[in-house]
């Protein structure tokens, strides 16, 4: 009878410790499954971030290049504009011939 019952001492002690090792592991499940969602969380928002940055660079980069062709087309229009004053002068060079200081003085 003795042995009986210290083995059933000895199996009710296993139970307990079986028991134990289950709730720890539930916790322990918990606790991982929680880390896990945060970890997906964090990784949600730095991939958001990332993307708002890719978004902000380019178009960073496409306001750059419009300042810098606006710059082009302004110098190449002011070129344009010099160059077509210039042939308006030489055509009425042409058809009236040079402008005289003389002329001018009398007037």
């Amino acid at each position: 009878m003795e042995l009986l019952t210290s083995i059933l001492a000895a199996v009710e002690a296993q139970n307990t410790r079986i028991a134990t090792l289950t709730e720890q592991q539930k916790k322990l499940a918990g606790f991982v499954k929680v880390m896990d969602e945060e970890t997906t969380r964090r990784a949600e928002r730095i991939i958001a971030a990332t993307a708002k940055l890719e978004v902000r660079q380019l178009w960073s980069a496409a306001s750059a290049m419009c300042l810098v062709l606006l710059r082009v087309a302004g110098a190449g229009y002011g070129i344009f504009a010099s160059v077509r004053c210039v042939a308006g002068l030489v055509e009425t060079w042409k058809g009236r011939g040079m402008p005289k200081w003389s002329h001018w003085r009398k007037r």
